[in-house]
């Protein structure tokens, strides 16, 4: 071999060399904008929250964090689309404690595991349900409530937002301690029973505090209970089922950050300290307590062990209720 050609082979050597390092090297997550699917429609409490955590997640990581509404099947649609996409951080899905309860109310199959088919990445708020009643219904108290529905139950009902909701779930919870077997009044949305609250039509409503707080505040609907380990501060004096002798009826709203199912690991430890970040920061938490929300911040591992439990725990409430599957 002349030296020419011994030369030209050994610079080529040497520039396949230098270009391993770059092959092999990945782009740091995120290189691009990434997709944040809400299931539901915007405007709700899941879509208020979670653009709040986009637009947190866009200025910690510099990436276009794109919220898209999927809505559909109280969230089916939604999941159904995530967890046929890449595990690989570019589609994200933010939900509520629906997205585990929803698959033990409907009779529909999902197509997916709201478990095995999505990886938690991190848990960001809480809040709690509020029992408020219609000022004509002429009740200060929860055990007021009681003993005029034990006196007079064919006057009295309950209004629920949803099949599976929080407030649904509470409902059934709260009618098991009591013992009040008054009928539900099924509403497709927040807003319709609302109304029909205010105006006394219905006699009482179990709800998330986003939605009550302004009828509260506002004086259109009366407060006596919340669900929670603890009051809220922003209604401070309004108790807690189990200061009113109900023990367990704490089964608070929670919204969290999921994936598809098997997201690589630096993804997944890139996102949960961003969403701390953002969680822990005095805007967030500025405006979820606007919302009547608290931040409630848990990783990727406590977060899941966090969501068998209380799956769990809806599985037990199911079907000590008796909850056909709809």
């Amino acid at each position: 071999m002349n030296h020419p050609d011994r030369r030209r082979l050994l610079a080529l050597a040497a520039a396949g060399t230098l270009a391993l390092p770059r092959l092999a090297r990945a782009d740091p997550y995120p290189a691009r904008s990434v997709t944040m699917v809400v299931p539901h429609a915007a405007g709700g409490p899941v879509d208020v929250v979670g653009r709040l955590v986009a637009q947190g997640l866009d200025a910690e990581l510099r990436q276009g964090f794109v919220v898209e509404n999927r809505a559909g099947a109280s969230g089916v649609v939604g999941a159904g689309y995530v967890v046929k996409q890449p595990a690989d951080g570019y589609t994200l899905y933010f939900n509520a404690s629906i997205h585990i309860v929803n698959p033990l109310t409907r009779k529909e199959p999902a197509g997916f595991d709201v478990i095995k088919d999505f990886t938690p990445i991190a848990k960001v708020a809480r809040g709690p349900v509020v029992f408020s009643v219609p000022p004509s219904l002429g009740v200060e108290t929860l055990p007021a409530f009681v003993a005029k529905a034990k006196a007079d139950p064919a006057k009295m009902n309950f209004a629920i937002s949803g099949f599976g909701s929080a407030g649904h779930m509470m409902t059934e919870l709260f009618r098991l301690r009591s013992g009040l077997g008054l009928p539900l009044v099924l509403y497709r949305g927040g807003g319709p029973a609302v109304n029909d609250l205010i105006a006394g039509h219905v006699s009482a409503f179990i709800d998330p505090i986003l939605s009550a707080l302004p009828q509260i505040r506002a004086g259109r609907v009366k407060a006596l209970a919340i669900g929670a380990k603890a009051r809220s501060p922003h209604l401070p004096d309004v108790p807690t089922f189990s200061e009113l002798g109900y023990p367990g009826l704490d089964l608070e709203t929670w919204y969290g950050v999921w994936g598809p199912a098997g997201p690589p690991a630096p993804v997944v430890a890139t996102l949960e300290t961003a969403i701390a970040k953002v969680v822990a920061g005095d805007s967030f938490r500025s405006r979820l307590g606007d919302l009547g929300f608290e931040p409630d911040s848990l990783g990727s591992s406590a977060f899941s062990n966090f969501i068998t439990a209380e799956y769990a725990r809806y599985v037990a409430l199911v079907a000590e209720a008796g909850i056909a599957p709809q």
